[in-house]
């Protein structure tokens, strides 16, 4: 699966010249994971433990994740994917579990439409 992402990414890295991290490509394959076995969304804190231990150096759960999860978000909104950084939460709840503050002006960049429907 991996080479799916790095397939993709490389494509349009070239179009947008843009630099991918390791950091981004594992980030977008553990969401991809997640996304297609239907697994619950994960925490900052979750999410920057399984980083740190597929990239074995420490990964902070809100320092570092910021600029990634705006590359995977750019990376699907490029390649007409859903927004797989939805997929890390504040805090997992069942009901309630929402993206970050920063996701919605990162969505509503991505796609304008989004901008009314988020203000609700």
């Amino acid at each position: 699966m991996g080479w799916f992402f790095k397939r993709r990414i490389g494509n349009a890295s070239k179009q947008q010249s843009r630099e991918y991290k390791d950091i981004d490509y594992a980030l977008a394959r553990v969401l991809l994971e997640r996304h297609i076995s239907h697994q619950k969304p994960l925490t900052y804190s979750e999410c920057a433990a399984i980083l740190t231990e597929k990239l074995g150096r420490p990964i902070h759960a809100h320092g570092s994740l910021r600029m990634p999860l705006y590359h995977v978000a750019g990376l699907c909104n490029e390649l007409s994917l859903p927004f797989l950084s939805t997929l890390v939460t504040l805090k997992y709840q069942p009901k309630n579990a929402r993206a970050g503050e920063g996701f919605y002006k990162m969505a509503c960049e991505y796609r304008p439409e989004y901008r009314c429907a988020m203000r609700l």
